[in-house]
């Protein structure tokens, strides 16, 4: 593969019209842990800076619960408004175009929390173990070396990147362009992965779409998607098509257009 894992868009999370804008358990598991999963060091974790991630729009849903299953896995109403108040803050749209991002977003991992549920404990261990080695480290390589799986040909070797805003998958985007600056944030999942990053620097522009940020991390990726890897398949076609596959539950009434016409043909009835 010639690009490190992160900084690959997944053609099911991107909106080619915003683009020319400019503008990574089987069975109904129990409401999950959503982002970030936990606070290992309280004084040191990066906070929200308020400044770039909220909005004076109010948030389209008022209380935190679940609004689909995916695959059995919730995705819930406070991850979506994290989602919306993350694009309001760079993009021009009306709000069911913005839900419906947001929802096209966060279906693939919920998709593979669904097919890979049962490797996470272990992943979490992992990844917080490596979190606690780099609490206070000016050089992450070390650790980066010791347990990071972005270790790719042109993976940097200290987990250091830049880059614009919607380039890497979600929620790593969101969280690479709305932490406060110098300090690891908790663990978080995507479609690859546990993660947790740091941002070094935040590059504003008078645009905010063209903010660009620098970021190092470290990722704990899924051991079932490294073993595709081992025999030859391409992960992200592999992801794709288990997206594609996905059961989609609508757990209220009138949620049908906050999917994206790509998935509304996977809405299985009640």
């Amino acid at each position: 593969m010639n690009k490190p894992l992160l900084l690959i868009f997944l053609s099911v999370c991107y909106n080619p019209a915003f683009a020319q804008a400019g503008g990574r358990q089987t069975g109904p598991p129990p409401i999950i842990r959503q982002d970030p999963i936990k606070q290992v060091h309280p004084p040191q974790h990066a906070q929200m800076d308020k400044s770039r991630s909220t909005s004076l729009k109010p948030d389209p849903f008022s209380n935190n619960r679940p609004l689909l299953l995916v695959d059995g896995v919730p995705i819930m109403s406070g991850d979506i408004n994290a989602m919306v108040a993350y694009y309001r803050s760079f993009r021009d749209g009306s709000v069911d175009i913005l839900l419906r991002d947001a929802v096209q977003a966060l279906v693939p991992r919920s998709v593979m929390r669904a097919h890979f549920g049962r490797s996470l404990p272990a992943m979490e261990k992992r990844i917080n173990a490596a979190l606690k080695k780099v609490i206070g480290l000016e050089d992450w390589t070390p650790v980066v070396t010791e347990f990071s799986d972005d270790n790719e040909d042109d993976s940097p070797k200290d987990g250091a990147y830049v880059f614009g805003r919607e380039v890497a998958v979600q929620p790593f985007d969101r969280f690479s362009h709305t932490l406060q600056e110098g300090a690891p944030s908790n663990p978080f999942l995507t479609v690859y992965g546990f993660h947790f990053l740091e941002v070094t620097q935040y590059e504003q522009k008078t645009d905010p779409k063209d903010n660009k940020t620098h970021v190092r991390h470290i990722l704990v990726m899924f051991p079932e998607l490294q073993e595709m890897e081992k025999a030859g398949k391409d992960i992200r076609t592999e992801i794709k098509r288990l997206v594609s596959e996905c059961k989609i539950k609508l757990l209220e009434d009138g949620l049908h257009n906050i999917l994206p016409p790509k998935l509304r043909g996977n809405i299985i009835k009640s």
